[in-house]
């Protein structure tokens, strides 16, 4: 009897380990869909803000590119945004060595503006009375260096009723080229001289009598007609298309593993109570 009853303690061990595998199995099946809908970045917003450096026209990426030419686009790129929210920036340019170390004041763009988030974006330039004093390397033009500064007010404190603002700096450093300062051009002096005069000489043309004329014959010109083009009709095969998979892909060994060993827990727990039974009724 006690026999009988461990195997059939044993039977229901198995089992319920086979359908532990097979929960096993679910959830490492529904794990890449439950990841797939979790974003990438869970930082708050504000914390992974950038600015980026651009040719014009603006390809609508956020890729920096460290070589451009006037005009070019400083764009502001994930800062906070939301009800009540405001930002305020401050653009600063800077010659950096080799170039030199001056402030360049812009010509083209603002050196100061609010926008409400998350992103914003403008065209800057300098005039060439500002980059004359710079020294311009041949191969890389000027070298810069922009900071940006934006104040962010209106945020909510977490666990309380008041607001807050924060600070957030951001700087790239970039080689410009733009078109050098033209140099003015020196007067030339031109001398004028006058023509000297030609003597011609005219010629009284004589008379030479006119031969009879030529009677010229028409010709007919025959020409034989070109033999039409025949074209031949062509036969397009096209290669059979593969049937597009529609059903679900069990590649995953993570999942296979724990399915294969919860068929094989489960089987065996039920055959074992099968055989139970079986022995109980011969008895």
């Amino acid at each position: 009897m006690k026999q009988v009853t461990r195997r059939s303690a044993l039977s229901v061990v198995l089992m319920a380990a086979g359908a532990g595998s097979f929960v096993l199995a679910g959830v490492l099946a529904a794990g890449p869909a439950a990841a797939a809908k979790t974003p990438a970045s869970a930082a708050p917003p504000g914390n992974n803000a950038t600015i980026k450096i651009n040719n014009i026209p603006f390809d609508g990426g956020n890729n920096n590119e460290p070589h451009v030419s006037c005009p070019f686009r400083l764009s502001l790129i994930n800062f906070d945004h939301g009800a009540g929210i405001s930002n305020s920036a401050t653009v600063v340019f800077h010659a950096q060595p080799p170039s030199g170390t001056a402030v360049l004041p812009p010509s083209l763009g603002a050196s100061s503006f609010t926008f409400p988030g998350p992103n914003f974006s403008d065209a800057y330039s300098f005039a060439p009375a500002t980059l004359a004093p710079l020294f311009l390397q041949p191969n890389q033009g000027y070298h810069i260096k922009v900071n940006v500064s934006v104040t962010t007010s209106g945020l909510k404190t977490p666990g309380k009723k008041t607001k807050h603002s924060k600070v957030t700096k951001k700087f790239k450093v970039f080689w410009l080229q733009c078109a050098a300062p033209s140099p003015s051009p020196s007067p030339t002096v031109t001398e004028s001289v006058s023509p000297t005069p030609t003597v011609t000489e005219s010629v009284t043309p004589s008379e030479t009598p006119s031969s009879p004329g030529a009677t010229v014959l028409p010709t007919e010109t025959s020409r034989a007609p070109s033999p039409g083009t025949t074209v031949l009709p062509t036969k397009v095969v096209r290669a059979p298309q593969p049937l597009p998979f529609t059903g679900a892909r069990l590649g995953n060994s993570r999942v296979l593993v724990p399915l294969a060993i919860g068929f094989v827990l489960t089987g065996s727990g039920l055959l074992g109570l099968t055989r139970r039974r079986e022995g109980g009724a011969h008895r």
